[in-house]
């Protein structure tokens, strides 16, 4: 039985500055939020808002 390939990566946009990307790179963070869905953040949005996503983990986390 022939494994069924993959469809192509849906193109991505980061939500906090509008960057868009063909395919989600591998430096880009997804974040899942129940109101929102699927939530894109670029490696460069990332960075620079790296507390305010920190401050976003469960306690467990830590």
């Amino acid at each position: 039985m022939a494994a069924t390939p993959e469809p192509p990566a849906a193109p991505v946009t980061c939500s906090q500055c509008g960057t868009t990307a063909g395919t989600p790179p591998l430096t880009w963070l997804l974040e899942v939020d129940a109101r929102r869905g699927k939530v894109w953040v670029c490696d460069r949005c990332a960075r620079t808002h790296l507390r305010s996503i920190e401050a976003k983990l469960d306690q467990e986390w830590w």
